[in-house]
Formats: C-alpha cells, sequence, structure tokens
C-alpha cells in the first residue's frame, strides 16, 4: 500500500507539472509584444502637447529606414515582422493606404499575426472603413484563446471611433 501511495503521488506530481507548464504557455502565447517604438513615440509627443496648441504633422517617413526593411522583406520572403514595421512607419506618418498594403502582406504571410490584425485595422478606421476594421476585430477575436491587448486596443478604438460620431 505505501508504495502505490508514492507511485500515485509522483503521477499526480507530475500531472499538475505538466498541466501547469500548458497553462503558462497558452497564458505566455498571449501577451502582447512590445509596441514598436515608432508607434509609441508619436503617442507620447502627442500627450505632451499644451492645451490650445496645434497639433504636430505627422512624422517624417524615414525614407532610409523604409528602404532597409524593404531590402530585408525582398531578401526574407517569409519575414512577416519587417512588413508589420514597414506599415508601423507608414501609419505613423500618415500614409495609410501604404500602411494597410505591408500589413495586408504581413497577414498573406502569417494570418495570426495579432500585432498586424490591430495595427491594420487601426489604420482602416483612420481612412474610414469601420467595416473592414471590425473584420480583423474578429479575426482577433478567433485567434485570441484568451482576451488578448491586441483585440482590447481594437476594440477600444473601434469604440472611440464611433464615439466621436465618424461612423454609425
Amino acid at each position: 500500500m505505501i508504495r502505490t501511495m508514492k507511485a500515485e503521488s509522483i503521477v499526480i506530481g507530475v500531472a499538475g507539472t505538466v498541466f501547469g507548464l500548458i497553462v503558462g504557455w497558452i497564458i505566455g502565447t498571449q501577451q502582447a509584444p512590445a509596441r514598436p517604438f515608432a508607434q509609441a513615440a508619436p503617442a507620447a509627443a502627442a500627450q505632451q502637447v499644451p492645451a490650445g496648441a496645434p497639433a504636430a504633422a505627422a512624422a517624417a517617413l524615414d525614407e532610409a529606414q523604409a528602404a532597409a526593411l524593404r531590402n530585408i522583406a525582398e531578401k526574407d520572403p517569409a519575414n512577416a515582422q519587417s512588413r508589420v514595421q514597414l506599415g508601423n512607419m507608414y501609419f505613423d506618418a500618415e500614409r495609410y493606404q501604404d500602411a494597410i498594403q505591408w500589413y495586408e502582406a504581413a497577414l498573406k504571410l502569417n494570418p495570426n499575426h495579432k500585432g498586424a490584425h490591430e495595427y491594420i485595422g487601426e489604420a482602416y478606421l483612420m481612412v474610414g472603413d469601420v467595416a473592414s476594421a471590425e473584420k480583423h476585430l474578429a479575426a482577433l477575436r478567433s485567434i485570441c484563446l484568451l482576451r488578448c491587448d491586441e483585440f482590447i486596443e481594437l476594440d477600444k478604438a473601434i469604440a472611440a471611433h464611433r464615439a466621436q460620431g465618424k461612423a454609425r
């Protein structure tokens, strides 16, 4: 009886450890990647503008960096991240149609890229295409096992867009 208790205890301990590792992995994969610096900087700058001051112009597109990323994309046709970064650069320069094209290219390579779905949804909002933004929100809903940050951020952006009366 004592030997079977020890064997059962070991089996239960191993099963609990495996279960914990699986749950930890699932939760860990749902965490949002850090936003690219190029996208975070304009948001921070916008918050520092004094009340009543004119809005700052769009970030200028760094053509050298864009060319370098295009070169990476050409040399590595399976690299979705370089296309997302290009999309971010064009988004920050308020060239939303160009950004959408790069995000679409990234999503062709990796249809489950949560960041690309969020960012393309935000770009569609900037050009007034709420229906397309909602399609990417629906994609995030199916990709994210739990509610992920990308889903939450795009959902908030759509709600804010509607609240501003930009779309019905």
